[in-house]
């Protein structure tokens, strides 16, 4: 997925972003999901997810 309208639409939220070089817009089924749990995990772990 092109990070230019993530970008956008990251800004039109207040959201931030996390890219994971080498891993496409479906973490969970490309070889390098655990890097995205780990992401997903600190994430929740930080108290960010309401």
């Amino acid at each position: 997925m092109p990070l230019v309208p993530v970008r956008a639409t990251a800004r039109r939220y207040g959201a931030e972003i996390r890219a994971i070089d080498g891993v496409g817009h479906n973490t969970m089924l490309d070889a390098g999901w655990p890097e995205g749990w780990k992401q997903i995990e600190s994430w929740l772990a930080d108290g960010r997810a309401h």
